[in-house]
Protein backbone atom coordinates (compact mmCIF):
# COMPACT_ATOMS: atom_id res chain seq x y z
CA UNK A 1 0.00 0.00 0.00
CA UNK A 2 1.14 3.39 -1.18
CA UNK A 3 0.78 5.82 1.47
CA UNK A 4 -0.35 9.62 0.11
CA UNK A 5 2.39 12.21 0.30
CA UNK A 6 0.18 13.88 2.59
CA UNK A 7 -0.33 11.87 4.96
CA UNK A 8 3.32 10.52 5.24
CA UNK A 9 4.01 13.84 5.34
CA UNK A 10 2.23 14.23 8.38
CA UNK A 11 3.86 11.30 10.29
CA UNK A 12 6.94 13.18 9.32
CA UNK A 13 8.47 10.43 7.03
CA UNK A 14 11.63 9.96 5.34
CA UNK A 15 10.82 10.69 1.46
CA UNK A 16 13.44 10.24 -1.52
CA UNK A 17 13.31 13.93 -2.89
CA UNK A 18 12.61 12.59 -6.63
CA UNK A 19 9.97 10.51 -5.48
CA UNK A 20 8.25 13.33 -4.08
CA UNK A 21 8.62 15.54 -7.21
CA UNK A 22 7.93 12.89 -9.77
CA UNK A 23 4.61 13.96 -10.33
CA UNK A 24 5.53 17.39 -10.73
CA UNK A 25 6.32 18.84 -14.21
CA UNK A 26 9.51 20.56 -13.49
CA UNK A 27 13.01 20.33 -14.33
CA UNK A 28 15.14 18.61 -11.52
CA UNK A 29 17.69 21.53 -11.23
CA UNK A 30 14.47 23.38 -10.22
CA UNK A 31 13.48 20.52 -7.29
CA UNK A 32 16.93 20.39 -6.35
CA UNK A 33 16.87 24.35 -5.66
CA UNK A 34 13.52 24.40 -4.00
CA UNK A 35 14.92 21.55 -1.68
CA UNK A 36 18.07 23.98 -1.02
CA UNK A 37 15.96 26.54 0.20
CA UNK A 38 13.63 24.40 2.35
CA UNK A 39 16.67 23.13 4.23
CA UNK A 40 18.35 26.18 4.85
CA UNK A 41 15.31 27.85 5.39
CA UNK A 42 14.92 25.14 8.70
CA UNK A 43 11.36 23.57 7.01
CA UNK A 44 13.19 20.12 6.10
CA UNK A 45 16.41 17.88 7.34
CA UNK A 46 18.12 16.31 4.30
CA UNK A 47 20.31 12.84 5.34
CA UNK A 48 22.89 11.80 2.97
CA UNK A 49 22.66 7.89 2.30
CA UNK A 50 25.47 7.15 -0.43
CA UNK A 51 24.51 8.85 -3.50
CA UNK A 52 21.16 9.60 -2.16
CA UNK A 53 19.72 12.22 -0.32
CA UNK A 54 16.60 11.50 1.93
CA UNK A 55 14.36 14.39 2.74
CA UNK A 56 12.38 14.81 6.19
CA UNK A 57 10.07 17.45 7.00
CA UNK A 58 10.82 19.02 10.94
CA UNK A 59 7.29 18.85 11.88
CA UNK A 60 7.94 18.83 15.77
CA UNK A 61 9.88 22.46 15.25
CA UNK A 62 7.56 23.84 12.52
CA UNK A 63 4.28 23.15 14.73
CA UNK A 64 6.20 24.65 18.04
CA UNK A 65 6.70 27.65 15.82
CA UNK A 66 3.46 28.04 13.53
CA UNK A 67 0.98 25.92 15.39
CA UNK A 68 -1.73 24.31 13.93
CA UNK A 69 -0.09 26.06 10.29
CA UNK A 70 0.89 22.05 8.93
CA UNK A 71 -2.41 20.55 9.66
CA UNK A 72 -4.27 23.54 8.08
CA UNK A 73 -2.20 22.80 4.55
CA UNK A 74 -2.05 19.18 4.19
CA UNK A 75 -5.96 18.95 5.47
CA UNK A 76 -5.97 21.52 2.84
CA UNK A 77 -4.75 19.27 0.33
CA UNK A 78 -6.68 16.62 1.51
CA UNK A 79 -9.86 18.34 0.68
CA UNK A 80 -8.62 19.90 -2.87
CA UNK A 81 -7.72 15.87 -3.77
CA UNK A 82 -11.33 14.81 -2.42
CA UNK A 83 -12.57 17.81 -4.27
CA UNK A 84 -10.65 17.00 -7.92
CA UNK A 85 -10.32 13.16 -7.22
CA UNK A 86 -6.76 13.38 -7.96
Amino acid sequence: MTIPPSEDAQRGNVRHPEWIGGDLDVHQTTLSHHYRVLREAGVTWTTVQGRTRLVRLRRDDLDALFPGLLDSVLNGVGRTRAATGS
